[in-house]
């Protein structure tokens, strides 16, 4: 049974964003390698969190890392296609992102940003539908 609440749904398209100042596209399973191999180390922090960095160059990369005090650093690259825009620099949850990459199954996913301190959008390649959004974690 099912009851129907009254009221106005928040406007989820103030929330989501449209325009972006970088896009990219990588390989989804080769990232979830990375990112648990990244996890290993930035779960043992309270932040839990990974820094992500876009290079680009004749063979653009993501820049994947993390480090923690006691436990060491970790830094990992993935090659990336289709690169426009800005570089960017972001610092996010790794459980995060990891549990976003693991939900799709499109062989590609395209990254979406419009900032450092904006929402990322991941969006599977392809036909599958859906996207993830995920907030940058703000650090001093």
């Amino acid at each position: 049974m099912s009851r129907l609440i009254s009221g106005t749904y928040p406007e989820t398209s103030r929330v989501v964003p449209t325009n972006f100042s970088t896009t990219f596209v990588a390989n989804r399973d080769e990232l979830v390698k990375v990112m648990e191999r990244v996890s290993i180390v930035s779960k043992e922090g309270k932040a839990n969190m990974c820094r992500l960095q876009v290079i680009p160059s004749a063979m653009p990369s993501l820049l994947i890392s993390a480090s923690q005090e006691g436990m060491g650093k970790v830094q990992e690259e993935v090659f990336i296609s289709d690169l426009e825009g800005d570089i960017l620099e972001m610092k996010f949850s790794t459980k995060y992102l990891l549990e976003a990459l693991r939900h799709m199954k499109a062989k590609e996913v395209m990254f979406q940003a419009s900032g450092a301190n904006a929402p990322i959008i991941i969006r599977p390649t392809g036909n599958e539908p859906g996207f993830a959004l995920i907030l940058p974690v703000r650090s001093a």
